[in-house]
């Protein structure tokens, strides 16, 4: 064990943590620690302030394994973190992981039978969070030992993520041993970096008693802060280097696929430092410099996802350059410090939801709408308030790709912005193109709506696990009605009234949610219910056996 290591860590619990923490029926020191490194790890994987996390930490004697639980909003991920503190080289069994695990999986399917003490109350929250379309999962195992993960531990870690991932990659696992959460708290200590970088074509800025310098480095120069300094790279950034998101996804792609050209692609990163040193010769072709008590405040996920390509195709990132900017202050603590983190995280991000504006077939159909006085809103920030008066991009992406068909239905649920990728081909353009008027998009939204209003009404008389398969499946549910009534080929009077009437909507949803719990029963017993709808392969089956089963019973 790392006795220094492990005292400073305790210093930093007891000091920053354990004055938050709600300590009721833990007894004993190490039941109190072991709350602190929950909250703790919680705090490394969001980002989220002391008196949040410790607010989120679950510990009890029904907790089923599951020591805390936080929502990391900015990825969009779920952490579930079991935690001990140990001064021995034990740390975590394979009977607390496989407990973990399976409190997790409980959660999944709704099944809170077991549960008590503080998450308890978190119920509705969880919940919540856990059926919203595109939230992700992480496992987080902290503990204070040197120790490395057993391969049995690994085996059932990697087998549960196997499962949720079926689909797309929605689950992962993190391990924090001693030397991971000795980072973190000399993270937030402010441990001092000093960064050494060969800048190329650079320049200076000077304003306000500030000079900054920027130029181009190379990636594996960016890599190996990373590989030395780890997130203490980021001290001062408002978070730390995120995985499995969007964002990083793209740039690992654009690393490895496009490496010559990833200077063009990317936005490059910010870094701050209290003082530099320019090495002799300097000229502006090339320059070596020397950034002391540095620290990366805007760009966390560029480093962090160039660290990954590095690892997956090394040959590739040596030919990546990346646009680099170092901010000189008094005080990298101090205000104007802040001010630079808090203005460079908070740029607008355009993305494919954006582009979407530019394609000429969103105005034709808003133009439609309005000619019935009824709104569309397709550029960001517009919003209809009112649902009977119109609906927005949202609304007709998904009501359109359910009527479309069973492949696009299950993209809808899986990763909706995947819909609005490129406007020139399909999936798009199977949803919007020149003969879909606005009249079939209020159809598909007035039939989306009338099926979730029915849905609403149905979960609320299901058990835990078949209500999870409808909140987790209603966009299949959805697909199944509107293949029933052939919402794809009908069109809706030039009044915009619905060629439907609301009582056969609501008769085939409740028909179509009897015959799919039966159906996953007997053919989807093992799958999880969030994975099992975003899997196109399950789907397609699926969609097959309860069109059948439709078709027998009407």
């Amino acid at each position: 064990m790392g006795v220094l290591h492990l005292g400073q860590i305790k210093q930093a619990l007891e000091t920053a943590y354990l004055p938050h923490l709600n300590l009721k029926d833990a007894g004993l020191d190490h039941h109190k620690l072991s709350r602190a490194v929950a909250a703790l790890a919680m705090a490394d994987r969001s980002g989220l302030p002391v008196q949040t996390v410790a607010k989120s930490v679950t510990d009890h004697g029904q907790d089923n394994g599951i020591d805390g639980v936080v929502y990391a909003a900015d990825r969009s991920t779920m952490i579930f973190v079991q935690s001990k503190w140990t001064d021995t080289a034990n740390g975590l069994s394979l009977g607390d992981v496989l407990k973990f695990i399976r409190g997790v999986e409980m959660l999944l399917i709704g099944d809170w039978s077991t549960f008590g003490g503080p998450i308890v109350s978190r119920r509705s929250e969880i919940e919540d969070i856990l059926f919203q379309a595109g939230t992700k999962i992480e496992l987080v195992l902290a503990t204070t030992t040197t120790a490395v993960l057993s391969q049995p531990q690994i085996d059932a870690l990697e087998k549960f993520c196997t499962n949720m991932n079926d689909a797309s990659e929605i689950a992962g696992y993190t391990y924090l041993n001693q030397a991971r959460l000795h980072q973190s708290v000399a993270s937030e200590s402010g441990s001092q970096i000093d960064l050494t970088v060969n800048l190329r074509n650079w320049g200076s800025y000077r304003e306000a008693g500030c000079v900054a310098y920027y130029g181009t480095a190379s990636a594996q120069e960016i890599v190996g802060w990373y590989q030395a300094h780890g997130n203490l790279l980021f001290s001062r950034n408002i978070r730390g280097a995120l995985t499995g998101t969007e964002v990083n996804e793209s740039i690992v792609a654009t690393a490895g696929s496009d490496p010559s050209r990833f200077w063009f692609f990317n936005n490059g990163i910010t870094a701050i430092a209290e003082s530099f040193e320019q090495a002799p010769f300097v000229n502006q072709k090339s320059g070596n410099f020397t950034f002391a008590r540095a620290s990366v405040v805007n760009g966390a996920q560029t480093v962090s996802s160039l660290a990954q390509a590095a690892r997956d195709k090394p040959e590739l990132v040596e030919s990546a350059d990346v646009f680099v900017r170092f901010v000189t202050v008094d005080d990298p603590d101090g205000d104007f410090a802040r001010l630079i983190t808090r203005r460079t995280n908070t740029q607008n991000r355009v993305g494919g939801r954006e582009f979407v504006a530019l394609d000429p077939e969103q105005e034709r159909i808003r133009m439609e709408f309005g000619v019935s006085s009824l709104r569309y809103a397709y550029r960001s920030g517009e919003t209809v308030t009112d649902p009977s008066k119109g609906c927005d991009l949202t609304d007709a992406t998904v009501a359109l790709a359910c009527a479309v068909g069973i492949d696009e239905a299950v993209l809808a649920k899986r990763e909706l912005s995947r819909l609005w990728e490129d406007t020139s081909k399909a999936p798009y353009k199977a949803l919007f193109n020149p003969s879909v008027t606005a009249t079939h998009v209020w159809t598909a939204v007035e039939v989306m709506r009338k099926v979730d209003r029915v849905l609403d009404v149905v979960k609320a008389q299901l058990d835990t696990r078949d209500r999870t398969l409808v909140v987790h499946g209603n966009r299949f549910v959805l697909w199944a009605v509107m293949d029933r009534l052939d919402v794809g080929s009908v069109k809706a009077e030039s009044d915009f009234t619905i060629p439907f009437d609301e009582d056969e909507i609501g008769t085939i949803t409740e028909l179509t949610v009897q015959e799919m719990i039966k159906l996953v029963r007997e053919n989807f017993a093992d799958s999880y219910p969030q994975p099992l709808f975003k899997n196109q392969t399950k789907c397609r089956k699926l969609g097959a056996l309860i069109a059948e089963a439709l078709d027998d019973k009407q």
